[in-house]
């Protein structure tokens, strides 16, 4: 742990780097891969195990009494872990309920992210690209939604197959300096730089492309991924992960929001609705997807039927 003025080695005993990588592998990644539904089924049991191992309570206890805000910059697999979820030992409270929460690929990232320069918080650009293969109905509601809050206009919407292709998406994240994306995207773990954000007609735009000069983008303030598994990755040796967020991190945005699984269409309209929604009334953004969070897990059918009418 590295604060302003120390540095602070918490040892979890007994999980070297083989005993917690292989534990993760066989019990978080593998099923996530070959059995999506058991995996499902084992994630609370799983994050209780973990948070044991890691010595969440111990940790909290002993070095994190004043503090109220996390950067997480994680070690090989444990990038695939929600943190955020991780059970503190409090009754129902979760890592995500006590801490402000943000991570980082690398230091490295982290560095560049942080030098780089301030854009004017009055003049942003909002753009959305929708439902780009017209098959997710609540992507369309949840580009509306967002359409409606920041008054986005027509032009720097793409909605459906007939606007949301490589090219138009391209002028779009160069135009803009808020960029909301939800529509399908898939990640390749056995080839990472074939990752890639789906669109129109078949088409897509790759994780290698995005990594390529041709796509640099300075003015970004944010991109939010509704997509599925756009942090998705196995890292290597180095931990250097190769992931759709990474790419748009390492292409000048400053921040991204992203996803670690195969989200739901409904649940990932309401919890980004939920979030601009906070972010509208000032909350910054580690704060915003702290009580959209909260939010979601409190939801309610009663609730559902009010926002659709």
């Amino acid at each position: 742990m590295v604060e302003q003025n120390q540095i602070t080695l918490h040892t979890c005993t007994g999980q070297g780097l083989n005993i917690l990588q292989g534990w993760i592998e066989q019990n978080w990644l593998f099923p996530y891969r070959d059995e999506p539904k058991k995996w499902e089924i084992q994630i609370y049991s799983f994050l209780i195990e973990l948070a044991e191992r890691l010595q969440i309570s111990q940790l909290i206890s002993q070095h994190l009494q004043e503090i109220e805000e996390l950067i997480l910059i994680p070690h090989l697999l444990l990038h695939q872990i929600p943190f955020v979820a991780l059970p503190t030992g409090e009754y129902q409270e979760y890592l995500g309920d006590k801490f402000l929460i943000r991570y980082s690929p690398s230091c490295q990232i982290l560095e560049f992210c942080q030098q780089r320069d301030i854009v004017d918080s009055l003049s942003l650009q909002y753009g959305t690209v929708e439902d780009a293969e017209d098959n997710l109905p609540c992507a369309r509601f949840e580009g509306q939604k967002l359409a409606q809050i920041y008054n986005i206009r027509r032009e720097n919407r793409l909605i459906g197959s007939n606007q949301a292709t490589p090219e138009n998406y391209r002028k779009l994240a160069q135009q803009v300096n808020i960029l909301h994306c939800c529509h399908h995207a898939e990640s390749r773990l056995d080839n990472p730089l074939e990752s890639r954000l789906k669109l129109a007609h078949d088409s897509s735009i790759t994780l290698g492309e995005l990594m390529t000069p041709s796509w640099r983008l300075p003015q970004l303030v944010e991109v939010f991924l509704s997509c599925c598994e756009t942090h998705l990755g196995i890292p290597s040796l180095t931990d250097d992960i190769l992931t759709l967020s990474t790419a748009f991190l390492c292409a000048g945005s400053r921040s991204v929001v992203s996803t670690l699984w195969s989200v739901n269409d409904l649940a990932t309209a309401l919890f980004s609705i939920f979030y601009y929604q906070q972010r509208q009334e000032g909350k910054n953004r580690p704060e915003a997807l702290r009580q959209a969070q909260i939010k979601l897990r409190e939801f309610t059918k009663a609730n559902l039927q009010e926002i659709f009418q």
